[in-house]
């Protein structure tokens, strides 16, 4: 009697974990765009074009879909996912500077409150010449939010979170802005603490009557 009673009070306080747990989306469907603006641009837009001919586009994602790292819950550490591709022409890249660059997130899938569209959100940073090259380093954020899944610049440089672009020569002028996708870690709800608490609670006075017996 006494093994039976042992089992249901853990049966009873395993339950109650595994509903007191905020649940995830074991997939997230995502939109990248980028904007160009300022310095040597001739507009604002997906495309910078310069007065030398030299021109540099961004080509964002639509609707991929990924599964995201879910930390301390057996994630892979060093994940990483394209959040979209900058594209050279033939020439040198040597007239962007002041140049800034906006990198646009749209999620649709998980989203807060679906019935308002995607969640946006924006990371901002600047084209720069150094030793390395051409690059284009983000400023502080280096991450944002969005239905509690967490986008962060993974690409860095020596000066920062960021990638070197690729001249036409090397790869075509093709470079990848890598991201690492992730579930947001958030502290528990207060509603789902108050729920565990008054559960163990009651849990612990029935296995006080069962042992009594």
């Amino acid at each position: 009697m006494k093994r039976i009673s042992q089992m249901t009070w853990l049966l009873g306080a395993a339950l109650l974990l595994f509903i007191a747990a905020p649940g995830f989306a074991d997939s997230v469907t995502f939109s990248t765009t980028g904007t160009f603006n300022g310095g040597a641009c001739a507009s604002s837009g997906s495309i910078c074009s310069t007065g030398s001919g030299v021109s540099l586009s961004f080509e964002g994602l639509t609707n991929a879909t990924v599964t995201p790292d879910q930390p301390g819950k057996g994630g892979t550490l060093f994940t990483f996912n394209s959040l979209g591709n900058f594209d050279a022409s033939a020439g040198a890249l040597t007239n962007f500077d002041g140049v800034s660059f906006t990198l646009n997130i749209s999620q649709s899938d998980p989203a807060t409150s679906p019935s308002s569209g995607d969640l946006l959100a924006s990371l901002s940073g600047s084209l720069q010449t150094t030793s390395s090259g051409t690059e284009v380093i983000f400023s502080n954020p280096t991450s944002i939010t969005l239905g509690g899944v967490t986008y962060q610049i993974s690409s860095f440089t020596m000066d920062g979170p960021g990638v070197v672009l690729s001249p036409y020569t090397t790869n075509g002028g093709v470079t990848t802005l890598q991201g690492k996708i992730s579930e947001a870690v958030t502290a528990p709800e207060p509603s789902a603490m108050l729920l565990l608490g008054s559960g163990l609670l009651s849990l612990a006075g029935l296995r006080k009557r069962l042992f009594s017996i």
